[in-house]
């Protein structure tokens, strides 16, 4: 659900057939989100430690080319609350259980996965645990053991 933009002359307190929630815009599929024009692209490189640093250089450059998506607020034709469809993308493919959305799970996870980036994972001298916005992320461990004893050590 996406709130409408609330302006003096939008009434809120309406619930109509194709909007269960007042003052929402219910949107119940997938397509709601991964419709939304989206620009996707794909690099293949060829090392981990290149990987991470390529996936490190996008976390701050990403919120620049989002906002030049800006001005994109209307969903199923009303003004939502929202200038940018990234939070719609994200809810409408959000695939966590119910066990990973619980805070008190050892599987809780902090978002979706198809979300903003948290973590700096490199091991480039410019980055620091100060830079991450989580002292940890959910890590699978049998792949994290795997990296491990393939000298990646700063994965964590």
């Amino acid at each position: 659900m996406v709130p409408i933009y609330p302006d003096i002359n939008t009434n809120l307190s309406i619930k109509t057939y194709d909007e269960p929630f007042p003052g929402n815009i219910y949107m119940d599929a997938m397509g709601f989100g991964m419709g939304s024009s989206c620009f996707q692209i794909t690099v293949g490189i060829g090392r981990l430690d290149h990987c991470c640093y390529i996936y490190d250089q996008f976390i701050p450059l990403s919120p620049i080319l989002l906002a030049l998506t800006a001005s994109s607020p209307f969903l199923k034709g009303k003004l939502s609350g929202h200038d940018v469809r990234f939070d719609v993308i994200s809810q409408s493919v959000d695939d966590r259980t119910e066990e990973e959305r619980d805070p008190k799970s050892k599987s809780y996870i902090y978002k979706s996965r198809y979300s903003s980036a948290y973590s700096y994972i490199s091991e480039s001298k410019i980055v620091q645990d100060f830079h991450n916005d989580y002292p940890s992320f959910p890590c699978n461990e049998d792949y994290y053991k795997l990296l491990i004893a393939n000298g990646k050590s700063k994965l964590t």
